[in-house]
Parts: structure tokens; C-alpha cells; sequence
């Protein structure tokens, strides 16, 4: 939340159960789908609600559970881990210019790497170094985003603060406004 707020967001909190209508009722530029414990793929009526949302083509920030949630949406498989990621000292690199940020980590589901080569949906923007899972979507068939890890925490604490004035600048780009924050 406070992430957005410093990129120049009005922010609205909603619970999970929140309905398409009550959403757009707000006239939102975008919506996040924040972190939260437990299997995406129990996830059904929020999974559906996105797909609603997909297809009003909402701009859409999916962050660890909200990673994980949109990609089933777009029909990407989603598995279980080993072991997982949690900590706050796991590298991630950013797929189109090959800096590396420190970030925090703590799920246990993963978006498969099979399902990705057979859409067309998506492009890995981000990879774990430690297991090149893969840590951030940019979607193509929407105005979408989305990262595994938390960029709102981690061992560089303003590391990522790119990736919130991103997703600024694709609601101001959706909405054909002009950001003053995006970067």
C-alpha cells in the first residue's frame, strides 16, 4: 500500500470476495492482486473474478498469491514447490537488462515453466538465480504484470520500486493520462 501511495496512487482496499461490480464501481485505473497465504488453485472465485476482469481489460498487478492467481487465469499451470522460497536474500534478475535485485520471498507455488512456452499469453520478465523459477510476468492479451516475490520488502529496501511506477505508467498509458510518477 504504501508503495503505490509514494507512486502518486489513491489505493482502495477491498477483500477478496469484493464482486466485478462493486470493483468497477470505484472507477479504478488498475487493481492489484496482493500476497496472501495458501494454494492459488483454491482460489476459485477470485480466479473467476479476474477472468472478468481480463476480459474488461482492467490493468492488473499481481503480486505472490496475485502472481500466481492471474497466471491460472490465463490458463498458465501453477505447481508446488520442494521447499519453497522464504527469506528476505534471494537474487532475482530482471530478464531485459540483467540487473539483479535482493528480494523477499515466502511462497511455495511457482507458475510452471512448461505452460509458459505454450502461451502466448506472457513473457518471463524476472528468474530466480538460485533456481531460474520464474519470478515476474509481463502479459500481452491484457494490460498485466505481475512478481512472485514481495517488491514492497526485501534486503534492498527501495530495490524495486521501479516495478510500482511500471505498473503507474501502464494505468496512465490504459487510461491515456500522464503520469508524473512513472519512471
Amino acid at each position: 500500500l504504501n508503495s503505490l501511495a509514494y507512486s502518486g496512487c489513491d489505493v482502495i482496499v477491498l477483500p477478496a470476495s469484493t464482486s466485478e461490480e462493486k470493483i468497477f464501481s470505484y472507477n479504478p485505473d488498475g487493481v492489484v492482486l496482493s500476497n496472501g497465504p495458501g494454494d492459488p488453485s483454491a482460489c476459485l472465485e477470485v480466479i473467476n473474478l479476474v477472468k472478468k476482469l481480463i476480459i474488461a481489460r482492467m490493468p492488473l498487478l499481481g503480486i505472490c498469491l496475485g502472481h500466481q492467481i492471474l497466471a491460472i487465469a490465463n490458463g498458465l499451470k501453477v505447481s508446488k514447490m520442494c521447499f519453497g522460497h522464504h527469506g528476505v536474500n534471494h537474487p532475482v534478475k530482471d530478464v531485459s537488462d540483467g540487473r539483479v535485485f535482493v528480494t523477499a520471498q515466502n511462497h511455495c507455488f511457482v507458475v510452471d515453466e512448461e505452460s509458459i512456452s505454450k502461451s502466448q499469453c506472457c513473457q518471463v520478465t524476472y528468474r530466480s538465480l538460485f533456481d531460474q523459477s520464474i519470478q515476474g510476468l509481463s502479459y500481452s492479451n491484457f494490460w498485466g504484470m505481475s512478481f512472485q516475490g514481495h517488491p514492497e520488502g526485501g534486503g534492498g529496501p527501495r530495490d524495486l520500486c521501479h516495478f510500482f511506477s511500471n505498473f503507474v505508467a501502464l494505468m496512465a498509458k490504459f487510461r491515456g493520462w500522464k503520469s508524473t510518477y512513472a519512471s
